[in-house]
């Protein structure tokens, strides 16, 4: 059974060209959380990989864990982070595997 079957597949192509649009340390961000399951992924709304780790988090795939930090001159900049849950994590190893 695919563990994904609750996204629709106009979700699950969008999520691929998201994460192949990754640069390679924003990817080796998300490859280093899932060797450790449960771990939270900081990042800035500045950044690729929270426009990616959002849409997760709007599939149900990730949980968004604010910071509640701001930084001095940098009002438009939101930094957060996330908590892949563990149909995410397999849903990333396999964009790994299509790769």
């Amino acid at each position: 059974m695919d563990k994904f079957e609750h996204l629709p597949e106009s979700a699950r192509a969008e999520l691929k060209l998201m994460f192949e649009a990754l640069s390679d340390a924003d990817r080796s961000t998300l490859f280093a959380s899932l060797a450790e399951p449960g771990s939270q992924i900081g990042t800035s709304s500045a950044s690729d990989n929270y426009t990616f780790l959002s849409k997760l988090s709007e599939f149900g795939l990730a949980e968004e864990i604010s910071l509640g930090i701001d930084l001095p001159g940098a009002s438009d900049m939101k930094l957060t982070s996330f908590r892949l849950s563990e149909d995410a994590s397999a849903f990333i190893r396999s964009l790994i595997d299509s790769l």
